[in-house]
């Protein structure tokens, strides 16, 4: 039976206007096997070779099978352009008033941001409507940009960003396998204490531990096999 899903990305391309393609390749995949696809993504992003045409807040375009709809957002510059910023907020807030009337109900919402705020209004869409909800970590929010963009830890974006982010439990997964040591990213001074604190000796059992995970559990061919599973089951009736 045919499912529909719904992919929630402000940065999904298309074979038309450029990249960046993930969504735009497993959504062709899902078509090619029946399925009813939406990608929800912004009308702008600054790797477009080619921006698409829309009228209005939200515009329906049908590309190689897949149903895209543009939110419409303000164009900014280069990539650390600060206007980057107002877009991710326009386009969240844009998602709580999507025309659901003239799509079909989702089964499964795959929130796949790079900045974590649409998860909200994502996990809020599948929960009205009793789909699978699927929360796709794909940067390490806020901590690249307080590292990076040498902004301050407390500043109220980046605690907004933290929060968002623990839609994805990084916290549970270092306890599982013992491959790192778990910090406040946002305390600067603990973070110089654990460095100055680590033992060669530590660093090598982590080092090692980290090696021998990555072969029994997340080699290229066990990830494989666990994304199709994963995928399958999405698409499954009986498991949804």
């Amino acid at each position: 039976m045919s499912k529909t899903i719904w992919f929630i990305n402000d940065y999904a391309g298309s074979s038309h206007h450029g990249m960046e393609f993930r969504n735009y390749y497993f959504a062709k995949e899902f078509v090619k096997q029946g399925h009813e696809v939406y990608i929800i993504t912004a009308s702008y992003m600054h790797l477009f070779k080619k921006l698409p045409e829309v009228t209005g807040n939200y515009t329906f375009e049908k590309i190689d099978g897949i149903n895209y709809l543009w939110v419409k957002v303000p164009k900014y510059g280069e990539s650390t352009d600060k206007k980057r910023v107002l877009k991710w907020f326009i386009f969240t807030t844009k998602l709580f008033f999507l025309p659901l009337k003239k799509m079909k109900k989702p089964d499964v919402v795959i929130a796949s941001p790079m900045a974590p705020f649409l998860a909200i209004p994502a996990y809020r869409l599948a929960k009205k409507f009793s789909a699978k909800f699927i929360y796709e970590v794909k940067d390490i929010w806020p901590l690249s940009i307080v590292e990076l963009g040498n902004i301050n830890p407390t500043n109220p974006l980046i605690k907004l960003m933290s929060w968002c982010e623990k839609f994805g439990d990084w916290i549970d997964f270092n306890m599982k396998y013992n491959v790192g040591i778990n910090v406040d990213p946002k305390d600067s001074k603990k973070i110089a204490q654990l460095i100055d604190s680590l033992k060669l000796e530590n660093m090598k059992e982590i080092s090692q531990n980290n090696i021998r995970q990555v072969k029994k559990f997340f080699s290229w061919e066990s990830q494989e096999k666990k994304l199709f599973k994963i995928y399958k089951e999405l698409i499954d009736v009986d498991k949804i």
